[in-house]
């Protein structure tokens, strides 16, 4: 049944005649995970095409100004991207092809932000990224209403009217937590963008001996596992099994060729699963490099 809008805590009769006029007017909002900007005016410089990074983002928002704005703020960002004008238009879109990152309007026509979150969230929906970050714009917040925003499954939350260094700094926070690498790692020059050991220990309470064992059990479990890939690349559950191990050892490097080589066999996309394989091949030569050189050192100093 298709949400009444009109129903819900961040609907009132003001925000109403606001979008009918299209002039809204809105209140900062309180961040449930803030995102600190920085209080220092900074100048962002328009990008020129070389410079526009690959990450791409999703924008879903009924309102054409906000559209606009946000279009303006990610270009001189240098970010690439696209837009529709409700939620049931963003999730459609999400099934044939993939974002980096999603900024979710919740008030919207035909399907608001928290329905469509919530079937992006949705194993069973066919949805191609399910963890996807996203990014909550609203020009309604209220005070006391930070967990609809985390039960629908919203990553961060930002007020209308945008402004760029409010975008910069969430978009920039996830956008970093999401890649956790930088442009060099397909050359191999970032140890860091292949293997994120600090941020493995961090996560294991800095226990050295459970992170061996993480290691050892990931270099054991790699090569039954891209075996299993190569011979049946059109199956989803295959890369995925690499994404999620991947992930869970701070890969940043081998996570994302492996989610894009589950999203092409979601699609049933074979030439595009079979064109990224190679690039996984040597991202897991390279990782497999790094953590066997972590597991000598160990030795080493035994």
């Amino acid at each position: 049944m298709k949400n009444d809008l009109t129903k819900t805590a961040d609907f009132d009769e003001y925000e109403l005649h606001g979008r009918l006029e299209d002039q809204l007017k809105t209140r900062e909002l309180s961040a449930f995970t803030p995102t600190p900007v920085s209080s220092a005016e900074h100048v962002y410089e328009p990008v020129s095409k070389t410079d526009i990074s690959p990450i791409s983002i999703l924008v879903a928002d009924d309102n054409t100004v906000d559209r606009i704005v946000a279009k303006s703020i990610l270009h001189k960002l240098g970010y690439h991207a696209d837009f529709v004008s409700n939620g049931k238009e963003a999730v459609r879109i999400m099934e044939e092809k993939h974002y980096d990152l999603v900024l979710m309007d919740c008030v919207m026509p035909v399907m608001d932000g928290f329905e469509a979150t919530a079937i992006i969230r949705n194993q069973e929906s066919p949805v191609l990224d399910h963890q996807v970050p996203v990014i909550a714009m609203t020009a309604g917040f209220i005070e006391g209403h930070e967990a609809k925003y985390r039960e629908a499954g919203m990553n961060d939350y930002i007020a209308k009217p945008i402004t760029l260094p409010k975008l910069a700094a969430t978009v920039t926070k996830l956008v970093t937590l999401r890649s956790g690498y930088i442009a060099d790692a397909a050359a191999g020059n970032n140890q860091t963008a292949i293997f994120d050991r600090q941020e493995l220990a961090e996560r294991l309470l800095h226990d050295e001996d459970l992170l061996y064992d993480v290691i050892d059990d990931f270099l054991q479990n790699l090569p039954g596992q891209l075996a299993d890939l190569k011979a049946s690349v059109d199956t989803p559950i295959m890369a995925h099994i690499i994404k999620d191990s991947a992930m869970a050892i701070g890969a940043n490097e081998l996570y994302p060729l492996a989610m894009k080589i589950e999203a092409a066999a979601k699609k049933h996309d074979h030439e595009e699963a079979v064109r990224l394989m190679p690039q996984l091949e040597e991202a897991v030569e390279r990782l497999v490099a790094i953590l066997k050189r972590e597991v000598q050192n160990r030795s080493g100093k035994s």
